[in-house]
């Protein structure tokens, strides 16, 4: 009997599949969204090759590749072929223990450095570097299958016929600035003129320090070894007079031997409002640089008073905005929200340029006399922020810039500073009678709120703005239907309709985020939080049915298998307990999964400490690890018992409250292997000595 009653279980589960599976292939063959169509005035330079490309070739050039090798490129730039460590060492003679042992060389020196600064029981440590090892070998030194070798070897061979095929016909591949998966194709002669024309136009934002060559090198390694010196000197003098502690003091100090100078690269900008010329974007890495401790240090201690300056209306994220809009939608709705209410959208488009530093330093002091920091002096802030304005130098083909004008994007502490600076901005805004009652939120550079007065008031309100803070280049859109945080906001004869933006530019819905060298597990997360994106913003079932086809077939078009899509689907489903809903939801049974779904984002929000998070950000151990093919996730679960034992039979962590963030990588994704930038860095790689 129950053998009858498992197997009809399993019949009914079969036909729910079926039934998903019918949805899919409705919905593929019935949408009209911008799968099927991209109006030909944005195709003007480009083309996109397949359906629904990763690669974009500029239409100025012929294809290069053949079918195999567009095949490869429309995975996009994120592909990792898989294990080709060991399959190039296997062919290198190199046997997989070796390979294994080396890998583990990197995450055992991490947990070395890492334990030793504050403590360090030689016996301990030894005996768990000893199993962990071993469960590194055990883990990843394993048999790969004959067909996924033979894919690694043909993919590899694919990936060193585009090399051969870039350098003969000159052509560049550049992932695009959108930071989508996207990859785009054009003459490296002409990219490199509109990256000179970038430096040419914007000329007033960079100086020029030194020119790098054969004959200068050892002069300009000694003037950086003398900036870093003056740097720590500042630094030193800041913690003899006792405006920082010992504690700040270490963590601000520059050490010569970790530093390497930022370096600028350019990569395509494909946004719509460019109309598909090409056009660059200046992108800055600045990791491990002269200002990086001080970024760090400035952002930790900036950053309590810009989240209770703005906690009540800043959003994190879009899930955190679209749970806000429907918690005022829902409490709100019976009294403000009616037919007559439009939306608003302002947003800076010079957003890192738009003030000088000594505007920024100016706006700061402002803010910190009425919200001034409890462990640090206002006057002590400037010092460290006028040596972070003046220390920021960065590479570009052989030279050696400052950045005198604007923020390096990739900075956190950029971002900061500019919510910061352009507070009295925002409460030019804010501050008007009209606003009190609606609803106002902010997210980086963009401000959404709700109007529920005349067109004319609102132009002369947008007016004011625009005229009071001409420094500040505003992008307006209102109306009763806007765009805002990819997502499409209208206003329904009093019902609020949110679903996902049907962008016409060369961004689809079947395109996944730019990420470099992620694991399984990190796909999963995201798979994740896209799932809880797309419920936050759709208001209605069958726009989420549709959203939720292109993210699984965005995964499954990557190669990921439908068992991790069925896991991480089942996984959400049984988190909010409508597992049995799955396939056969209606309208009613969604409208309840989004309110809880809304309300759990609400509550995170409300319990969130920036002080707490900070702290607990400071206890935590970050290491990572090469891999190739193993299992990951076993090597992750075991690696946690080890470390938990470890803490507790040494004396000196028992009361540390640590913990250990683990991350796999892959190496070697298609950006690394196709798109290799200017290697003067490289080649100038700063091994400072240390000056303290």
């Amino acid at each position: 009997m129950m053998y009858l009653i498992e197997q009809n279980l399993r019949l009914i589960e079969q036909k729910q599949k079926l039934k998903a599976m019918f949805y899919i292939n409705y919905y593929l063959r019935h949408s009209s969204t911008v799968l099927e169509t991209i109006p030909h005035r944005h195709r003007k330079d480009d083309e996109l090759i397949g359906f629904s490309s990763n690669l974009i070739i500029n239409s100025n050039i012929k294809n290069p590749f053949t079918k195999e090798e567009l095949a490869l490129l429309n995975r996009g730039p994120s592909y990792i072929i898989p294990c080709q460590l060991q399959v190039s060492s296997s062919s290198n003679n190199k046997s997989n223990n070796r390979l294994a042992s080396e890998q583990f060389t990197k995450l055992e020196t991490q947990i070395i450095n890492r334990i030793k600064s504050s403590f360090y029981d030689l016996p301990q440590t030894t005996a768990l570097l000893r199993k962990l090892k071993v469960q590194f070998g055990t883990m990843f030194n394993v048999f790969i299958p004959t067909s996924l070798r033979q894919r690694s070897i043909y993919e590899q061979q694919l990936v060193q016929a585009i090399q051969e095929s870039l350098k003969k016909n000159h052509f560049i591949l550049r992932r695009t600035a959108n930071h989508s998966n996207q990859i785009y194709l054009t003459k490296q002669t002409v990219f490199q003129e509109k990256c000179h024309e970038f430096m040419i136009q914007y000329k007033d934002q960079f100086e020029l320090l030194y020119s790098v060559t054969s004959d200068n090198y050892m002069d300009i390694y000694l003037k950086i070894n003398d900036k870093i010196v003056t740097m720590n000197r500042i630094i030193e003098t800041l913690f003899k007079q006792k405006h920082i502690s010992k504690e700040f003091y270490q963590k601000l100090l520059i050490h010569g031997e970790d530093i390497k100078l930022g370096y600028m690269y350019f990569l395509p900008d494909i946004s719509m409002e460019n109309d598909f010329y090409l056009f660059v974007k200046p992108m800055f890495s600045m990791a491990k640089s002269l200002t990086w401790n001080i970024a760090n240090f400035l952002h930790r201690v900036l950053q309590p008073t810009l989240f209770y300056l703005l906690k009540s209306i800043l959003v994190s994220n879009d899930c955190d905005f679209f749970a806000r809009l429907n918690q005022y939608y829902k409490l709100e709705h019976h009294h403000q929200f009616s037919s007559s209410t439009q939306f608003v959208r302002i947003k800076i488009k010079n957003y890192s340029t738009m003030y000088s530093y000594e505007t920024i330093m100016k706006q700061i002091t402002v803010v910190l006399n009425k919200y001034p920091c409890e462990q640090i002096s206002i006057g002590t802030i400037r010092q460290l922020l006028d040596l972070y304005f003046n220390s920021n130098w960065f590479f570009f083909e052989k030279n050696i810039f400052r950045l005198v004008h604007g923020m390096p994007e990739s900075l956190h502490l950029s971002e900061l500073l500019m919510m910061i600076a352009s507070y009295p901005w925002q409460q030019t805004i804010l501050n008007d009678y009209r606003l009190k009652r609606e609803f106002f939120v902010r997210y980086k550079d963009e401000i959404f709120f709700t109007w529920n007065y005349t067109d004319q008031e609102l132009a002369r309100f947008l007016k004011l703005i625009e005229e009071t803070h001409r420094d500040v280049q505003m992008d307006i859109t209102f109306g009763f239907h806007i765009q805002y945080l990819n997502a499409s906001i209208e206003n329904q004869s009093g019902q609020l309709h949110t679903r996902m933006y049907d962008s016409i530019d060369h961004t689809s819905k079947l395109n996944l985020p730019y990420v470099n060298a992620q694991s399984i597990d990190q796909s999963q997360l995201y798979f994740r939080s896209a799932l809880v994106r797309i419920v936050s913003v759709c208001s209605s079932y069958e726009d989420f049915v549709q959203e939720r086809i292109y993210l699984e077939m965005a995964y499954l078009r990557l190669g990921h298998s439908i068992d991790l899509i069925e896991f991480e689907m089942k996984h959400f489903y049984d988190y909010f307990h409508i597992h049995e809903h799955r396939f056969n939801m209606n309208q009613t049974m969604y409208e309840k999964l989004r309110t809880d779904l809304l309300v759990f984002l609400t509550s995170q929000r409300a319990s969130f400490d920036p002080e707490l998070e900070l702290e607990s950000n400071e206890s935590v151990l970050r290491l990572d690890y090469f891999y190739d093919y193993g299992s990951n996730t076993q090597f992750q679960l075991k690696f946690h018992e080890l470390w938990s034992h470890y803490m507790k039979t040494c004396s000196s962590l028992s009361t540390k409250k640590l913990k250990i963030a683990l991350y796999g990588k892959h190496v070697f994704s298609l950006n690394t292997l196709l798109t290799k930038q200017d290697s003067t860095n490289q080649q100038l790689k700063i091994s400072c000595s240390n000056h303290e």
